[in-house]
């Protein structure tokens, strides 16, 4: 029996273990549920980062974007560009010969072109560039403006051999001596460093070669307005016109970038054997708009009737029977011609 106590008392000891072990499970659970909290934190916080990583444009430097301008300081533009930092633009990236310059062309708000030069800079900010921008997107406006034939404007750099150098957006081109107007080409030095009006005729992006003429230019500004001339004017208006030159059939008048033609017999009431007779070139002569036809772009003009005519009420000036005074003027095999009043002829 004495050797059996000690037995007893493991025994109990084991029992009593074994009575503990749940209350130590339950002691523990309340620690495994904290864990599995912290996980869902955790999970939570790393889709989080997902997000807002998605949120943040993949950019990369040396791309043309379109930000909006958040700030304008003494040194330069902010622009929000939608990325992790702020975009920067310098002031030495306006001026040039747009003579642009953000105090005179930006607002907080306005959207505006960049290409990306620096993603991150040392201050922490995003470098854009202005010119580069413009200089891309002017690529685009050249080989618009060929095809749909609109008028830019270009500065006149240096003349070379056979023409001039000229500069649109930064982007170099040519107008070759052929392709200037006739007034430009004996002034040629007098047209360095100025601005003209050109149309591209040929733009070549992967050769960065453009051409462009200002004989062209000049063909369109006149097509324009003799569309905005001819819109203005009607049968019966009198308008002044510039005798450009004289044929044997009539005389063409220049009436400001269209001609018109009066016709001989519209020159005077009397008989007209030539129209120089009746005007000089070059000089410039009062004429009524007798025709117009839109589609042809053709303008028939009259002189005489802007005088008085001669027949009206020639019954109530001369009867039948009656004796007159006049001077032969013409003779000829069937017969003379008497002039009886200054266009009036018998």
């Amino acid at each position: 029996p004495v050797a059996e106590e000690p037995a007893t008392e493991s025994s109990e000891k084991s029992e009593e273990a074994v009575v503990e072990e749940p209350v130590a499970e339950a002691t523990q659970e309340p620690v495994v549920e904290k864990d599995q909290s912290a996980t869902q934190s955790d999970d939570t916080l790393s889709e989080f980062e997902r997000a807002l990583e998605d949120s943040i444009l993949d950019y990369g430097e040396g791309d043309l974007i379109k930000g909006t301008v958040r700030g304008i300081e003494k040194s330069g533009v902010l622009v929000d560009i939608g990325y992790k930092s702020d975009g920067y633009i310098p002031n030495n990236e306006f001026g040039g010969p747009h003579t642009e310059t953000p105090s005179n062309t930006l607002e907080v708000g306005d959207d505006i072109n960049v290409v990306i030069d620096k993603l991150e800079t040392k201050e922490g900010y995003t470098l854009l560039s202005r010119k580069k921008a413009l200089y891309e997107l002017s690529w685009d406006t050249l080989h618009e403006s060929m095809k749909e034939k609109n008028l830019l404007d270009v500065f006149v750099m240096s003349k070379v051999d056979g023409g001039l150098i000229v500069s649109y957006n930064g982007i170099r081109g040519f107008i070759p001596l052929s392709q200037l107007s006739i007034d430009s080409k004996d002034e040629v030095d007098g047209l360095l460093k100025t601005t003209l009006k050109a149309m591209v005729i040929n733009v070549d992006r992967r050769r960065r070669k453009v051409i462009f003429s200002c004989r062209a230019s000049q063909s369109k500004e006149l097509s324009e307005s003799v569309e905005k001339l001819l819109e203005t004017m009607e049968v019966g208006k009198v308008i002044k016109g510039r005798v450009s030159s004289i044929k044997d059939f009539g005389v063409f008048v220049d009436l400001g970038g269209i001609e018109g033609l009066v016709h001989i017999s519209e020159l005077s009431w009397a008989r007209v054997s030539h129209p120089s007779e009746v005007v000089k070139e070059n000089e410039e002569y009062d004429v009524v708009v007798l025709g117009i036809d839109q589609s042809s772009k053709k303008i028939s003009l009259g002189m005489k009737q802007l005088q008085d005519d001669p027949w009206k009420n020639l019954q109530e000036r001369y009867t039948v029977g009656q004796i007159v005074t006049g001077k032969v003027s013409r003779i000829v095999p069937f017969g003379a011609f008497v002039q009886l009043e200054k266009d009036l002829e018998g």
